[in-house]
């Protein structure tokens, strides 16, 4: 990779996820700091009351969503989008600033706010199913989730930055919102979050010295520890789980990395394979047999077939995307059946 690319990458990873290099945490530009103003209660029960968008027709209960950091709106999309088709169906959020987003085991979308730092949840009972709760994540600032039932269950919230000025994982409920948050020493940025059939979560980000860690917290409770085996990079991104637990990590600005383990010893299983255009975020079907990456680079999602000692490139779809509005998250739902 040139170097005038990765400058674009780590530029773009500062824009898309609102970190920055001081160790500070960042709001976001002031056009969607200004966002955070609208928290007043009495609006909140209105705007929260009038969630929802455009619902997919009954039959519809598997597809492709798509989100994209300036946009109120969350996509729903055919499960094969060869054709490049519009999308089918979408749900809104007032506020945009979406990073990754996340389908959990019962087909729930989760959709994590950078401002006002909240997290949505979408009922699975269909593509673009209806607004479920708003949970509130007063640890910092969310950048991705995960989850096996985010209705009754735990939720992993990564967030890039806490309020202590490092990256961290708050974990929250439906029922009684976000009630710890867990840190690690190696943690300065974090970029995603992943949770297996277990309750074992992986949290992986940067360190203060800019290289790539990944942090295993086992039953998602203590201090966590570094994982070993991992490449040393200087990027970082999304995280997903395969049929066969493999662990399935993004690195941007576009390589693609699969594991075992991690528990924390890290076996390399395949890659870095190489992703078409700039990807921090992307998530498997429920197979594992396709991938589909959010490609802020050429604003479009591109889409892969995937064994775990390969990934190969199939298609791209970009019909209703803009990349101007930074195209980020990309999962499926159902999503991956560990």
């Amino acid at each position: 990779m040139s170097n005038s690319l990765r400058v674009l990458a780590v530029a773009l990873l500062v824009e898309v996820l609102g970190g920055c290099g001081g160790g500070t945490p960042s709001s976001g530009p002031p056009t969607r700091q200004a966002l955070g103003d609208l928290r007043a209660p009495g609006l909140r029960t209105d705007v929260r009351a009038a969630l929802g968008g455009r619902a997919a027709p009954a039959r519809v209960r598997s597809g492709i969503y798509v989100a994209q950091f300036f946009s109120s709106y969350v996509y729903g999309y055919p499960l094969d989008n060869s054709k490049n088709g519009p999308p089918i169906c979408n749900v809104y959020n007032p506020y945009q600033s979406v990073n990754d987003i996340a389908v959990d085991g019962h087909g729930n979308l989760l959709v994590p706010l950078e401002v006002p730092n909240e997290i949505l949840v979408y009922k699975g009972t269909k593509l673009c199913g209806p607004w479920s709760a708003t949970i509130a994540d007063p640890y910092g600032q969310p950048t991705g989730a995960a989850a096996n039932d985010a209705v009754h269950g735990t939720i992993a919230v990564a967030n890039i930055f806490d309020l202590s000025g490092s990256g961290s994982i708050s974990l929250c409920t439906v029922s009684g919102g976000c009630t710890t948050n867990l840190t690690n020493p190696d943690l300065y940025e974090v970029g995603g979050v992943a949770m297996d059939e277990r309750g074992n979560c992986w949290a992986s980000g940067l360190n203060v010295s800019y290289v790539s860690v990944l942090i295993y917290f086992a039953g998602c409770t203590g201090p966590g520890v570094a994982a070993t085996g991992v490449a040393q990079t200087q990027g970082y991104g999304g995280l997903d789980i395969d049929k066969d637990g493999n662990l399935v990590a993004v690195s941007i600005p576009n390589s693609l990395y699969v594991y075992r383990g991690c528990r924390p010893k890290c076996k390399l299983v395949g890659g870095p394979f190489a992703l078409e255009g700039g990807t921090i975020f992307g998530h498997l079907n429920k197979n594992s047999t396709f991938f589909a990456a959010g490609d802020y680079q050429y604003g479009q999602v591109d889409i892969y077939t995937y064994k775990p000692k390969s990934l190969t490139y199939f298609y791209s779809f970009n019909n209703g995307l803009s990349a101007s509005n930074d195209v980020g998250g990309a999962a499926y739902s159902p999503r991956s059946k560990e």
